[in-house]
């Protein structure tokens, strides 16, 4: 039992950038292994997806916002939490926690960034070349506000470990 402690701790501590001072009872009662009611397939304890159902830290979330530059801001890690949380992740924590309450997720706010994040960019490069034709003027913001480029910027800025969301396999069937 107690490798299997050691081992828990270890790739929880990988995973993610989570303390264990902010967890109530560790480890929790997920990973002790319980005999399936008969007929019933066994569930397997996946640290990988109890450390993603793990809140950040509030020390990690403020740090955050020093970083930025946005602490007179955002003053709530209530709200940072929430600027962090996509709505993907609100399907995985309603599988997990079905009696809890679900967590407040960013997906009005993600309307309004990439509106505005389209807007700056499209002014900026209207500004820098104005005779550029309007489909290469759309090809280019679209370069500039598009994942790939939010996910460096995210990983610069140190909010990757922060993030809470869960991919889900996309297939499609006709």
């Amino acid at each position: 039992m107690r490798c299997a402690q050691k081992r828990l701790i270890s790739t929880t501590s990988r995973l993610s950038s989570l303390s264990i001072a902010n967890i109530e009872k560790f480890p929790p009662k997920e990973s002790l292994f319980k005999h399936p009611v008969e007929g019933s397939p066994p569930k397997y304890f996946s640290p990988s997806v109890w450390a993603s159902l793990q809140p950040p830290p509030p020390s990690a979330l403020v740090a955050f916002a020093h970083r930025l530059g946005l602490q007179s801001v955002l003053s709530s890690t209530d709200i940072i939490q929430q600027v962090c949380t996509h709505q993907s992740f609100l399907t995985l924590h309603a599988t997990y926690y079905p009696q809890e309450e679900r967590p407040r997720c960013n997906a009005q706010l993600a309307t309004v960034g990439n509106a505005v994040m389209g807007l700056f960019a499209a002014e900026y490069l209207h500004a820098s070349y104005p005779y550029l034709p309007t489909r290469v003027l759309k090809a280019a913001v679209s370069a500039q506000v598009g994942t790939s480029t939010c996910a460096k910027v995210a990983q610069e800025m140190g909010a990757t470990s922060l993030l809470r969301w869960h991919r889900t396999v996309s297939t499609t069937h006709r």
